[in-house]
């Protein structure tokens, strides 16, 4: 089995934390860095969340294109606007689950194996489906680097990642999570999942997301989450613009969306090369540090 420069799974057993947003805002941070090579992010998940996005962007901004051409408006007037494959500078594909969603963990390992080989083809940005073999009219990618965006309800899945990810010389496990009661405790058990796994001696970092500047509890449990694990110095910040207008308005490098992951993306490469050093302040500063 090929060995990529780098992987990066995002998981957590649990939904709603911005699992799918953090793998989208690293493989757009990756993408842009021209040294990093050809970034593919993996959809992982059987909702298929990471596809769907795609797809529903793409046809966002090719409706825009359509009503800028039918208004006559020209490239050259609008020189900021750029097409769509331009913004999401990575490729992309899904892997093949049976109608039940679950697959065995050899399998995951399988497919995501072939990957590295290039032996899955990009999924199509206009109908978002799985992409392998000769199912897809584009080339197939050879990949630099992997971002695994993973499912939230299927350990057998995760299984199969995790056993991937060791097999590998390079990697990381971001594990995003929000400060809630649900969402901690699941963040502080992953590292005993982690050491019962294959993949036990791959680091991880924990990445809070949607912490809210204005509440105290928030900034208590991120202190105290810091005390515990290794957890990103940049945090994602509760109403974080995503998906509001064109795609290429919020996932440009300047929008608040682009600033906050490619801060996180830093902080992922530092990790997986060992430089990485937690900041030393706390509470406030530590959320001001994302520069939103």
């Amino acid at each position: 089995m090929r060995n990529v420069t780098f992987v990066i799974a995002v998981t957590l057993l649990k939904g709603g934390v911005g699992k799918t947003t953090t793998s989208i805002g690293l493989g757009l941070s990756l993408g842009r860095e021209p040294r990093v090579g050809q970034v593919l992010l993996v959809d992982a998940d059987p909702q298929a969340s990471a596809t769907a996005s795609r797809v529903a962007l793409a046809r966002r901004e090719n409706q825009l294109a359509a009503r800028r051409a039918e208004a006559g408006g020209r490239a050259s007037a609008e020189p900021n606007r750029t097409t769509f494959d331009d913004v999401y500078p990575f490729a992309q594909c899904q892997l093949a689950f049976p109608a039940d969603g679950d697959l065995d963990r050899g399998d995951v390992f399988t497919q995501l194996a072939e990957i590295t080989e290039g032996r899955y083809r990009p999924t199509q940005a206009d109908d978002g489906g799985p992409s392998r073999d000769g199912q897809a009219a584009n080339s197939p990618v050879v990949p630099n680097v992997i971002v695994i965006d993973t499912s939230p309800a299927y350990p057998r899945i995760l299984g199969g990642v995790l056993d991937f990810i060791a097999s590998q010389q390079t990697a990381l496990i971001v594990v995003p999570t929000t400060m809630s009661d649900l969402d901690i405790p699941q963040a502080r058990q992953f590292p005993s999942v982690l050491g019962r796994s294959t993949a036990s001696g791959v680091p991880y970092g924990v990445l809070a997301t949607k912490v809210d500047r204005r509440r105290r509890t928030d900034l208590e449990r991120l202190q105290a989450l810091r005390r515990e694990h290794p957890v990103f110095n940049t945090v994602v910040p509760y109403g974080l613009p995503f998906a509001r207008g064109p795609f290429d308005d919020y996932a440009r490098p300047k929008s608040p969306y682009g600033r906050v992951y490619k801060s996180v993306t830093a902080e992922a490469i530092e990790m997986l090369v060992g430089k990485w050093q937690p900041a030393e302040a706390a509470g406030d500063e530590l959320v001001q540090a994302t520069h939103v």
